[in-house]
Parts: C-alpha cells; structure tokens; sequence
C-alpha cells in the first residue's frame, strides 16, 4: 500500500490533430502540486515592504514583468527544482546554483504561460521588448528572490527533508 500517493495532474489532449493553430489542451492539477504563488496554499517568496522601496525602478513594464516573475518563486516550484538534481546539493555553496535553476525554471514557465490580460501580447514578446540592461536587472533581481528561498530551506534541502 503506497500512502499519500497523489498524482500531480491530468493532462486531456485531443486524440486526433484539431484543424486550428492552437492545439487544445485541458490541464488539472492537484493543489499540492501548484507553483504559483496565487494558487490557494502556495507561499511565494516576498521581499520586504523596506527592501522594495529602495530598490531602483525597472520602468512600469519592468516592474510589473518582475512581480509577475516573483510570483513564481514558490516552495512547490523550489521542490520540483530539487527534485531534478536530488542528492546533487550537498553544501551550503550550492544555494546560488539551485537559486539560478529556480529563477530559470519561473522565467520558462513565465514565457509559455498566457500574458495576464487576453489580447495581450505573449510574455515571451514582453520579456523581449524590455531594454537588454533592465532585462538583466530583472533577471538578477529575480536570482535574487530565488536565492532567499532557496537560502532559507537550505539545511532542510542538503538533508533531503525539504
């Protein structure tokens, strides 16, 4: 008898090719398994109110690219992280390393998520469009998100308990 023994999701596609561009497909996942931060139960990774007002301003695109990208960076998506390279994090050393997979993992999400109003266009064309140096920024700050994340469960992480 397995326990706790919780599929992650149900994926429905099409048995045969639709005549459109877009290839419909219904996806279902169990709550436990969400790694979005406005998914109910999942805690996104915040910065402080003090630490958000000091920092400098990406521009009003940029700084509503980077909050949408730190939403992502949650527990769920930090143990599906772990789960990748389990047994490979063994030192403290390692939090940037898994902190760059984490920030990696949320921006590959965040390009093939739909933009947040329809019409819009795609995130990947947002993320484009953002002068290269805020670009950068926002990925460093992201980076940076990810790190205290990943920073603060490190023990739990290295003992493989996370």
């Amino acid at each position: 008898e397995i326990k706790e023994n919780i599929a992650e999701g149900l994926v429905l596609r099409l048995a045969k090719e639709a005549d459109t561009e877009q290839r419909p497909i219904l996806k279902l996942k169990s709550k436990r398994f969400r790694e979005s931060a406005s998914s109910p139960g999942n805690r996104a990774e915040k910065n402080k109110n003090k630490k958000k007002q000091h920092r400098a301003s990406l521009g009003e695109t940029g700084d509503e690219i980077l909050a949408e990208l730190e939403r992502g960076v949650t527990e769920n998506r930090l143990r599906s992280v772990i789960s990748k390279i389990l047994g490979e994090v063994t030192h403290r050393k390692h939090i940037s390393r898994v902190g760059g997979l984490l920030a990696e993992d949320v921006i590959e999400d965040f390009i093939l998520a739909d933009p947040p109003t329809p019409g819009m266009k795609s995130n990947k064309d947002r993320l484009d469009a953002l002068d290269e140096e805020v670009r950068a920024k926002a990925k460093s700050l992201l980076r940076k998100t990810a790190n205290g994340l990943v920073s603060r469960h490190i023990q739990a992480i290295i003992q493989q308990e996370f």
